[in-house]
């Protein structure tokens, strides 16, 4: 079975479920993380077992080869992770997901 190469965006505590549901999916692997806060990262990242830490959603996709995005972040923060993701190509299996609204109309996703 072919697996898809997840990145997480938003290292807070609300990624903890997140990361609990994903592990349960046989067709999904989690190999990156991406957070402005570097300390987010480090520690999120020890605690999952993942070696792929990004400062921007760009470079995760980029450099880990990431398929599917989760964000969890604040309403506010969605837009900038979503809009990453998908300029980065992300789209092409899966558009990203997030756990919220995100407040943007579906006419600004177009071209």
């Amino acid at each position: 079975m072919r697996k898809f190469r997840v990145g997480l965006v938003g290292c807070g505590g609300r990624l903890r479920s997140h990361v609990e549901a994903l592990r349960q999916l046989d067709n999904c692997q989690i190999v990156a993380s991406a957070d402005p806060v570097a300390d987010a990262r480090s520690a999120f990242n020890e605690m999952l077992g993942v070696s792929e830490s990004f400062e921007n959603v760009t470079d995760m996709v980029r450099g880990a080869g990431v398929e599917l995005v989760a964000v969890v972040t604040r309403t506010k923060w969605i837009y900038q992770p979503m809009m990453e993701a998908i300029l980065a190509g992300v789209r092409r299996w899966c558009p990203p997901i997030c756990e919220r609204r995100t407040g943007f109309r579906t006419g600004c996703l177009s071209g």
